[in-house]
């Protein structure tokens, strides 16, 4: 087998399991819900912070949290306008070993599935964009509420606030 085909092969792997960790988390929290009924009740607030930028440059926008009670897992879904903005990508912090952001017409995911609980606060990414457009002052960066689910080892979710985040166009 040549380099490039097994590159192909190792990528599409990688990709698909992925994909499966989701779809994991997805049915493990409908079954945390039914099963284990509650959440570890907290302060918890995972904010996407507010940055300003001029046409044509670049901003990083980061993403945190505080109050945090303890997470293993946490899958998160923002919307942004793919008129305005436009995504360059991502850049890690020490903050997580494992993660995985993604961005499909606007909507970005984010993924994370830890070892054991992860208790610090702070930014745990920083999202990368261009600014496209400056016929607008600003421009919101915002949570999917319903899709975001975070749970700690004990299996159980930790309840949050998410707080939208604005790029002001100068």
């Amino acid at each position: 087998m040549n380099k490039k085909l097994l590159i192909i092969v190792i990528s599409s792997v990688l990709a698909l399991a992925l994909v499966i960790t989701g779809v994991i988390l997805i049915l493990k929290s409908s079954f945390f819900k039914k099963d284990f009924n509650g959440s570890s009740s907290s302060n918890t607030v995972i904010t996407v912070e507010s940055v300003s930028g001029k046409k044509g440059k670049t901003v990083t926008v980061p993403v945190s949290i505080k109050g945090n009670p303890g997470f293993m897992t946490m899958l998160l879904s923002m919307d942004y306008d793919t008129e305005v903005l436009k995504y360059k990508g991502y850049q890690k912090t020490d903050f997580l070993t494992d993660y995985e952001f993604s961005d499909i017409d606007g909507t970005l995911r984010f993924l994370t599935l830890e070892d054991t609980d992860i208790n610090k606060n702070g930014v745990f990414v920083n999202i990368v964009f261009e600014i496209l457009d400056d016929k607008v002052s600003e421009t919101k960066i915002t949570f999917n509420t319903d899709e975001n689910q975070i749970a700690n080892s004990a299996q159980k979710f930790v309840t949050a606030e998410f707080e939208n985040g604005v790029v002001k166009i100068k």
